[in-house]
């Protein structure tokens, strides 16, 4: 799961974590399911359109589009923290 996915440079300026990029590129290396939650903002928000994309790559089973897209929009806190963890049981009660 990556939130976010920003950092404070030595000049106070907020720029993207790429090692936030990185873990992202290891996960999928292993096969692990990633899960952006792009609604956060900076890397989280990139990697997030990343998967849209190439949707079937990242997931090839069906069932998770519409879920995953949601995992994008501005809500409350309390929305987003229940679009995740519907989505997290969707996963662990199928793999």
């Amino acid at each position: 799961m990556f939130l976010f996915g920003n950092k404070t440079d030595p000049s106070g300026s907020i720029s993207k974590a790429q090692g936030v990029e990185e873990e992202f590129k290891i996960a999928v290396k292993k096969e692990i399911y990633v899960v952006p939650i792009g609604c956060t903002g900076s890397m989280s928000e990139d990697l997030h359109g990343r998967v849209i994309c190439d949707f079937s790559t990242y997931y090839p089973v069906r069932g998770y589009k519409i879920m995953f897209r949601k995992l994008s929009q501005k809500h409350s806190p309390d929305q987003v923290a229940k679009r995740v963890v519907e989505f997290v049981k969707k996963l662990r009660s199928e793999a």
